[in-house]
C-alpha cells in the first residue's frame, strides 16, 4: 500500500466513524422532539454517505491525482 493509499484510507475511516456517531446520536434523540436536530443530523448523515460513497467510487482516480514535483534544491536555482 502507498502512502497515497495510506492517506485515503484513513479520510474514509473518519467519515465512516462520522457517520456511526452521527447514527448513534440520530437514534438516542427522544421520538417527541428535537426535529430540527433530527433533520440536520439526518443531512449530515446524508452527506457524509454521499461523501463515503464518492470517496469509495473515485478511490483509483483519487489516488492517482497529479501531485506536483517537489521544489528544486537551493543549489540549483539561478
Amino acid at each position: 500500500m502507498t502512502k497515497t493509499d495510506s492517506r485515503f484510507d484513513s479520510k474514509i475511516n473518519i467519515l465512516i466513524k462520522i457517520y456511526e456517531s452521527l447514527k448513534t446520536l440520530h437514534n438516542s434523540l427522544p421520538k417527541n422532539g428535537y426535529d430540527k436536530l433530527k433533520n440536520n443530523i439526518n443531512k449530515a448523515q446524508t452527506n457524509i454517505n454521499n461523501a463515503v460513497k464518492n470517496l469509495n467510487d473515485y478511490y483509483d482516480e483519487l489516488r492517482n491525482v497529479y501531485q506536483a514535483p517537489p521544489p528544486p534544491d537551493e543549489k540549483d536555482i539561478v
